[in-house]
C-alpha cells in the first residue's frame, strides 16, 4: 500500500527528505501527474507526493504497534504539520501499489488532523481519501 498526499502549493522542502534510514522513518518523493494520471485524477490539488515508511518504503510500515511503525507515524504527523504551515488543507489517499488496483473513486472520505495519525490512526484502508487539516 502507498500513501499519496496532495497540496495546492509545491512543498519545496520535500527534496530534503530523500530516503535516509539513519535520519528519519519516512521517505517522500514527488509524483509527476503526467506519469500517473489515474492517481492524479483522485486529487483536486496540483502537487502530489508519495510517502513511505521505513524500512519497507511503502505504507505497510505505518501499520502496527512496533517501534518502527510508531516512529514512522510520528514522522508522518510532523511532515503533515509542516505542510499545513504552508497550506490550509492536504489531501491524502491510500492505495495499493499495483496500478491495476488503483481506484479513481475513493471508497471512503474522512477528515483528520496530524495528531489523529500520531495518537491513534494507523489502519489506513485501501482507496481511503482523507482531508488533512490543522489540529485544533
Amino acid at each position: 500500500m502507498e500513501l499519496i498526499v496532495a497540496s495546492e502549493k509545491e512543498l519545496t522542502w520535500v527534496p530534503e527528505l530523500k530516503w535516509a534510514p539513519k535520519l528519519r522513518a519516512i521517505c517522500v518523493s514527488e509524483v509527476r501527474r503526467e506519469n500517473h494520471p489515474a492517481i492524479a485524477a483522485v486529487f483536486s490539488k496540483q502537487h502530489i507526493y508519495a510517502i513511505g515508511a521505513m524500512p519497507v518504503g511503502c505504507a505497510c510500515g505505518f501499520y502496527g504497534e512496533n517501534e518502527d511503525a510508531r516512529r514512522a507515524r510520528e514522522d508522518l504527523s510532523a511532515f503533515l504539520e509542516r505542510a499545513l504551515d504552508a497550506v490550509p488543507e492536504l489531501e491524502l489517499f491510500a492505495h495499493y501499489c499495483e496500478p491495476a488496483t488503483v481506484a479513481v473513486l475513493p471508497s471512503s472520505i474522512d477528515t483528520i488532523g496530524p495528531n489523529d495519525i500520531r495518537d491513534w490512526r494507523w489502519d489506513f484502508k485501501c482507496d481511503e481519501f482523507l482531508l488533512v487539516v490543522k489540529d485544533d
